[in-house]
């Protein structure tokens, strides 16, 4: 990825000084590695893409508590298998530190191919839902999460 910065001379500004930051709109990821990516997401079941979907709507990281809320009356047994294959194939990571379990997408280049594959409607959606689970799993620290929420609401009017 940064070889392609360098090749794609972002890398510098206008001036040739160099450029300690990027915007994500600076930043394209090439074909071939988007190509990569949504193989490895189809060797995914239906099942779990729709899961890793949801989770990439709430962030890099989610907690489960928060993903279970947001996918509703799903079976147990099935939101764990998907999230283990997903585990399995590299494409998520838990981890057990603080009193729930949460999860980090290995790279953000697969949150991003996930929710490009969606269309804007179906996306929008999907962070009005993200922020209805916030609001529901955290009802005691709303003003702490009201920033979270706000954003998640205001993908819609993007």
């Amino acid at each position: 990825m940064r070889g392609y910065i360098v090749e794609d001379g972002k890398i510098f500004d206008r001036a040739g000084e160099f450029r300690a930051e990027f915007s994500r709109a600076e930043i394209t990821v090439p074909d071939n590695v988007r190509l990569v990516l949504g193989r490895r997401l189809e060797r995914l079941s239906a099942e779990a893409r729709e899961v890793l979907t949801s989770a990439a709507a709430i962030g890099h990281s989610f907690r489960f508590g928060l993903l279970q809320s947001l996918l509703g009356q799903r079976d147990l047994d099935a939101l764990l298998a998907a999230l283990e294959q997903a585990e399995q194939m590299g494409l998520i990571v838990a981890s057990a530190e603080g009193a729930e379990t949460s999860f980090a997408f290995a790279h953000d280049l697969v949150r991003q191919t996930l929710l490009a594959n969606i269309s804007l409607p179906r996306r929008q959606l999907l962070h009005l839902r993200v922020a209805k689970a916030l609001e529901t799993t955290h009802p005691a620290a709303v003003s702490e999460h009201a920033v979270a929420i706000a954003h998640r609401s205001g993908r819609l009017l993007s």
